[in-house]
């Protein structure tokens, strides 16, 4: 650990640093025009996980960028998440577009080339981690887990922003991104690329899109890597030993946690 000073600084390799908060776009989704390719679009930023946007593009179709991987089409991945044929797909947006609108669920389908959820799965791996092989079944649960488990943790900010931005009222313990919360989220894209009224860009700007980075955070984010890299070492090491010293280590782990807690207990009592 870097030596701290009196006056609040660091000395790290021998210069003395300081730590100060930081203004940076705050968690949520958010909405925007794109001038240079004309494409309208929206970013979901979590508090944990990969950022992912959806681009409705001039040509049309609706797109999903993971991170920084390859786009693909979103009716790919609304056909994984248990939506497989086309008429399924196109029974979430009923109403969603008027006559002299332009239909980009309908333009989208036309151009997918895949047709159900097994070639989906596969289609999306492999713009996500392409030259890898995977069956079937292992590349749909990594797909919905991206979305439903804690590789994408939304955090109660962007929970709150989210719900405001499309009028939803999920709980805010609600952390992940789930089929809804990606009808939702593109009707409402639909609407502002089809220059509805009340549907608009947010000002990437605004204050009310910022938030403070505290010390802490900075802090956490350079230590909670090396723990998770201490985590996944330690439960490989673990994986390879006999049945037998693996009960041993769990019974002497809970038997050291019962002193702590007892430790504990005797301190408050005392």
């Amino acid at each position: 650990m870097p030596l701290m000073t009196k006056a609040g600084t660091y000395i790290i390799n021998g210069v003395e640093n300081v730590i100060v908060n930081q203004i940076i776009r705050s968690f949520g989704i958010f909405y925007k025009f794109d001038r240079k390719d004309y494409s309208f679009s929206f970013q979901v930023i979590p508090q944990e996980g990969s950022w992912f946007s959806i681009a409705a593009e001039k040509t049309g179709q609706l797109t999903i960028r993971i991170n920084k991987s390859r786009k693909f089409p979103i009716t790919a991945l609304l056909r994984v998440f248990g939506f497989e044929t086309d008429e399924q797909i196109k029974s979430l947006f009923v109403g969603a577009f008027d006559e002299e609108d332009f239909d980009y669920i309908a333009y989208t389908l036309k151009k997918d080339s895949t047709s159900n959820m097994e070639d989906a799965a596969l289609f999306i791996y492999n713009k996500l981690r392409p030259g890898e092989l995977v069956d079937v079944e292992n590349a749909i649960k990594y797909i919905r887990e991206l979305f439903q488990s804690e590789r994408i943790f939304l955090g109660s900010i962007a929970r709150r922003k989210i719900n405001a931005k499309l009028n939803l009222s999920r709980s805010k313990d609600i952390n992940h991104i789930d089929a809804d919360d990606i009808v939702e989220s593109i009707k409402y894209l639909c609407h502002f690329a089809n220059g509805k009224k009340g549907f608009f860009a947010d000002d990437a700007d605004h204050l009310s899109n910022k938030r403070i980075r505290t010390m802490g955070e900075l802090l956490y984010s350079y230590l909670q890597p090396t723990l998770k890299r201490f985590q996944k070492t330690t439960r490989g090491k673990l994986s390879v030993l006999p049945l037998e010293q693996r009960i041993n280590l769990l019974e002497t782990e809970e038997d050291k946690k019962d002193e702590i807690d007892d430790i504990i207990l005797d301190d408050d009592e005392g």
